[in-house]
């Protein structure tokens, strides 16, 4: 199958100025990624009929489909229906009938009745995509063998007329028929050169069908591979293939073949255990509890933390004595074994975390670097505890922190011995 290249225009004076943080692009991408028409180029065009020319000029020489968002509202700067029609060469027609169908939501507000008629023109022989979620409809025009889609930019807006009426245009416009098969594995504790040297030669495979990419990020690397077939059942035993390739070459090092949080897959596992975790933190200043509670569910492993940022707290709180602290520092080994001790112990849980260190920017006569980092996990039996010494700004020592942390959890479960977590 001939790929169909596919270009993405996003158009917003304010994203380019860095006020409004785009949200379309991303969620545009996967969904193309997950059709099999691959991303050629993504442009980000202001608020401006040169600019927007320009870039769609730009982009149906080198793409199939275009789909952009934003520039449909009934504002001066709303240009994207008269530079499609002007592109087009189509002039802006009415459509009495998209008018008559949304403006009884507007019953009783009779001035907004002006702004409503200008969203319901179009291109003529425009293809319109009901937004049953807000005020702009969104619609595609074909020009010179290239479609151009064009969708509010309102994201929750964008994402449901793009799910639920572009994406069953496409497969009949373009005939969709080939089946991309999406195999994401998260691995923990190992660079990107380290991954490669344990998969050897055999990865990437040089296969016109198979894609790869490697992605780090928060302390952990996401591997990609995306198959393409005309047959579902030989793009599942390809998939399987490749999960024992990856269970056999990067063994413990595997965390799960999906790219769900860590923190939540590590709740998964507590659960199946019938094991719970509670904590004791002072360099992360509750970011650990964060992460855990963020994930719907977590009571049922998670018991509780202590924020012990001082010494007065790590010795009021969590039972550090002061002869500890005057011997050792309060970043140091033993003060992390005793925070994780007694978080255990106060919680009654079956596992305690206890983390101490510096994330800067200053040590303030420590005797430590900036970025040292003490992580213990007490469990009933043993206490074990590890020394890091994390690169970077406060903000990136912390995450990493955070994430050592919780892999550190995560091994003392023993999950490496079955990859892959079910959570139901």
């Amino acid at each position: 199958m001939i790929p169909i290249h596919t270009g993405i225009l996003i158009l917003g004076s304010e994203v380019l100025s860095g006020a409004v943080c785009e949200k379309n692009a991303p969620f545009l991408l996967g969904k193309f990624q997950d059709l099999g028409m691959p991303v050629r180029t993504q442009i980000v065009a202001g608020d401006s009929r040169e600019e927007i020319l320009e870039a769609l000029s730009f982009l149906c020489r080198t793409c199939d489909l275009v789909v952009m968002t934003g520039g449909l509202g009934p504002t001066f700067d709303d240009l994207t229906r008269s530079c499609l029609a002007e592109f087009s060469g189509f002039p802006l027609r009415f459509r009495a009938r998209e008018f008559e169908r949304v403006k009884g939501r507007y019953a009783g507000r009779r001035k907004f009745l002006p702004a409503l008629r200008a969203e319901m023109c179009f291109p003529e022989g425009a293809m319109v995509f009901a937004n049953d979620w807000g005020m702009a409809p969104g619609f595609g025009v074909r020009c010179s063998g290239k479609w151009i889609v064009a969708l509010p930019g309102v994201p929750e807006e964008a994402r449901a007329i793009f799910e639920r009426k572009v994406i069953p245009f496409l497969k009949k416009v373009f005939r969709i028929s080939a089946l991309p098969g999406l195999l994401t594995v998260k691995v923990l504790g190992l660079t990107e050169l380290e991954i490669l040297a344990k998969l050897g030669k055999d990865f990437p495979p040089r296969n016109p069908l198979i894609s790869c990419g490697i992605y780090p990020g928060g302390g952990e690397v996401h591997l990609r591979m995306r198959i393409h077939g005309e047959n579902r059942q030989g793009i599942l035993r390809e998939v399987n293939r490749w999960k024992k390739f990856f269970k056999t070459r990067l063994k413990t090092f595997l965390a799960d073949f999906s790219d769900r949080p860590f923190e939540e897959l590590l709740i998964c596992r507590l659960k199946g255990a019938r094991k719970t975790l509670a904590a004791c933190e002072s360099v992360t200043g509750g970011w650990i509890s964060k992460r855990l509670t963020d994930i719907p569910g977590a009571s049922g492993a998670f018991r509780g933390s202590l924020v012990t940022y001082t010494d007065f707290a790590k010795r009021s709180a969590a039972g550090v004595d002061r002869e500890t602290l005057l011997r050792h520092g309060a970043v140091s080994g033993p003060v992390a074994a005793r925070m994780a001790e007694s978080a255990r112990v106060k919680f009654s849980s079956d596992w305690g975390l206890g983390i101490t260190g510096l994330a800067g920017p200053s040590s303030a006569g420590s005797g430590h670097p900036v970025g040292t980092v003490f992580i213990a996990v007490a469990g009933r039996r043993k206490t074990e505890v590890k020394k890091f010494c994390f690169k970077g700004v406060r903000e990136k020592v912390r995450l990493r922190a955070s994430q050592e942390a919780l892999r550190m959890v995560w091994e003392a479960l023993g999950h490496g011995k079955n990859q892959g977590v079910s959570c139901g």
